[in-house]
């Protein structure tokens, strides 16, 4: 004849005493959290703006003069529409006809997560761009 075994509720019961945290190492995790605070911070951002940065150059190649801008994006673009009027309302300063000799910008589009990897490497990250043709302009979201 077969033998039943069974197992008493009180093998199941749960010891209050017992803090599964005593087994579990999380001194690691702690680590972690306390670097990420660093770059909490950082939140992203839609470009709503940017300055404009003018710089006016002489026949001798120096700079004379600059002025600043601050224009508004649409979702991020500045239109080449738009671009082609701001060149020309500031083609002439101090009586003087000037033209365009290059179109830079600037865009530091990196997230919470690459922020990190940007300071252990800035080398390795180019923010700079030069643009050779008139077209609309594009600013990606950027961190603040």
């Amino acid at each position: 004849m077969e033998e039943n075994t069974y197992i008493s509720d009180d093998a199941y019961s749960y010891n209050s005493d017992y803090n599964s945290d005593d087994d579990f190492d999380t001194e690691w995790i702690k680590k972690i959290e306390e670097e990420n605070k660093l770059y909490h911070d950082f939140f992203i951002t839609k470009n709503e703006t940017v300055k404009l940065n003018i710089n006016y150059i002489n026949r001798n190649n120096e700079l004379y003069d600059s002025k600043i801008i601050e224009i508004k994006l649409r979702d991020g673009f500045l239109k080449k529409d738009d671009l082609i009027i701001l060149i020309r309302k500031n083609m002439i300063f101090h009586k003087k006809k000037h033209r365009l000799l290059s179109i830079l910008t600037y865009n530091f589009d990196l997230d919470n997560i690459n922020i990190k990897n940007y300071f252990k490497k800035i080398d390795n990250y180019n923010f700079l761009y030069t643009h050779n043709e008139l077209k609309t302009l594009k600013w990606e979201n950027t961190i603040k």
